[in-house]
Parts: structure tokens; sequence; C-alpha cells
């Protein structure tokens, strides 16, 4: 067969096990899907979208030890049909290793939990920026950004609500490689040393207003004093302006903490639109009793260096 690359033949107590390498084109892999196991799981579409994005940008490596195991009977597919299923989705031949003649019991697979973007930075070594950043809250945090950069940089149509209007599907290793390619995000996050940033996660969620302060340092270095002036006050519960309990900042974090109490869910990157918010306030030295947002709070969107934001987060690379 021409796709195939190189084969292998293992012996084993009572049979063998054939190994090989090859090429498999969405038609091979259509082909092979229909003779499925009748008892395999249900194909999750988000699952294999993902693994077809993985794909059209060359993020599938052929020597990852991932495999398309088929059993005794014909050619039954005993685990992969999600990489099948995203081969065809993708439309791009895919070099992949292939295990053929193995028992056809599905509850002899290996039930292992797949990899998080967490444990590829604990694989890979990946340095923690700051103290009180566990390989949790930073993976928390860069998908986040990944979410917000993504949402900058396109056009949106306006609206009253602080709800993202999509939420893209992205894997592990898409934003291990985006942390990778960005090294301004380590660098952006080492000016928090001595700022005690585990203490924050005692009063507030952690994570959405991390990416807070973050995104409100990409404004300049007047934004970035605002940003470390908010981010204070959120961790300490003390007011840290001349306005007092009139500041901004404070009245954020009492916002926050009724949120919490009336347990109503924000996602990480909601809570953004609530610094842009505050950040817009406190620039103007304005004060306030409570927090009123419209469209020009989600990120990018009209409020104060909205342009200079978006200019900034078109040099990240995906």
């Amino acid at each position: 067969m021409n796709n195939i690359i190189k084969s292998c033949r293992l012996k084993t107590e009572n049979s063998h096990i054939d190994i090989s390498i090859e090429k498999i084109t969405p038609k091979m892999a259509k082909q092979l899907l229909e003779n499925n196991h009748k008892n395999q799981r249900k194909l999750n579409k988000k699952t294999y979208i993902q693994y077809a994005q993985q794909m059209k940008k060359g993020l599938w490596k052929s020597d990852n030890g991932e495999s398309i195991k088929l059993s005794k009977n014909g050619e039954e597919i005993l685990d992969g049909q999600h990489r099948l299923a995203g081969i065809i989705e993708s439309d791009i031949p895919i070099t992949m290793m292939i295990m053929r003649n193995l028992e056809s019991d599905l509850n002899e697979l290996d039930l292992g939990k797949k990899r998080n973007l967490s444990d590829l930075l604990v694989i890979n070594g990946s340095k923690i920026p700051v103290s009180g950043l566990s390989e949790g809250s930073l993976s928390a945090f860069i998908d986040g950004l990944w979410q917000i950069v993504q949402y900058t940089k396109r056009s949106h149509n306006p609206n009253n609500t602080t709800r993202y209007a999509s939420r893209t599907t992205r894997s592990p290793i898409e934003l291990f490689n985006f942390f990778q390619e960005n090294p301004q995000i380590v660098s952006e996050l080492s000016n928090l040393k001595g700022m005690r940033v585990a203490t924050l996660g005692n009063t507030v969620p952690l994570t959405g207003n991390l990416l807070g302060w973050y995104v409100i340092s990409q404004m300049g270095d007047e934004a970035k004093v605002i940003a470390n002036t908010i981010f204070a006050t959120l961790r300490d519960g003390t007011p840290k302006t001349e306005n007092g309990y009139k500041c901004p900042a404070y009245v954020l974090l009492k916002q926050i903490l009724k949120l919490k109490d009336d347990k109503v869910y924000f996602r990480k990157e909601e809570y953004l639109s609530l610094w842009i918010w505050t950040y817009e306030k406190m620039a103007d030295n304005k004060t306030s009793s409570k927090i009123l947002l419209n469209h020009v709070h989600k990120p990018g969107q009209g409020h104060i260096n909205s342009k200079l934001l978006i200019e900034k987060f078109k040099q990240y690379k995906f």
C-alpha cells in the first residue's frame, strides 16, 4: 500500500500485532469510520473539531505516540475515532501509527486522563513568572488571555451586556504554543513581583481579576499605576486613594463580593468589563456609588485607550 511509510509485525503469546506508520487520507479515515465498533463512544464534535484545528495548523505530530487501534475482526476501530474524524474535518492527510489485529475488548483500553495545559506547563518546565501562581492558576490565566486577545482583535456588534457572544474552541497545545510564542506574557506578569498575588485570591476570584490587571496594564504607564492601585484595593479590602469608599476600585470590590454572595457566575474573561469601567473612572478622577456597564466596557470597544489595546493585541502570535 502506497500510504504505508514503515511497518513491522510483533509476535504475541498467541498471535501477532501489525504496527505501521501510514499517511491517513480523509478518504481512508472515512472508510475506517464506516467499520467503527458498535459499542464505541458517541463522537464528540467539539473534540474532533479541536483535533482538526491542530491538524490544519500543523500542530499534530506523527511521533507523539497517538495511534489508531483496529481489531482482529475486520477493521473495527477500538481507539482513534476522534482522530479519524479530525482528519476528515480538516481535509488534510495526517501521518499516524496504526495498530492492527488487537483484541476486540474496549474495556481493556487505556482510560487515562488527557493532558491539559497545566500538565504541559509542568512537563516542559515552563517558568512561573511570579510567586503565588500555580501551574493551574497560570493555565487558567493563559486560557482567559487567549480568549480576550482573540475577542479584542475581532469586530463586534455593540450590545449592552458583559457576556461574550461566542467562545472559541482551543486545545491545550494551542494554548501552550500561544504562551511560548508570546514572551511578553511572562515579562508583563513579572511586574507583579512583590505584590502578594496569592493574597488576592483570598478575597476575590484570582484568575478573572488577574486578567483585569494584565489588560489594563497594556494601556500605558499611567494605566499600569491605576491597575496596581485597583489590584491592591481588591487584595487588601481597603481604599487606596483619597476618594476613600467612593473610590471606583473600592466600588469594584463591593460589586465583586456581592456577585460572590449572590452566587452570580462570571466567566473569568467577563471580569474585564468591571475593570475597564473602574479604570475609566479612576483615569478621570471620578467617584461613583455603583457600576453601570455598557458595550464600550468590553475590550477594544470605545473605552479609554481601546485603540491602543487593539494595536497591542495585534502583536500577539497564535
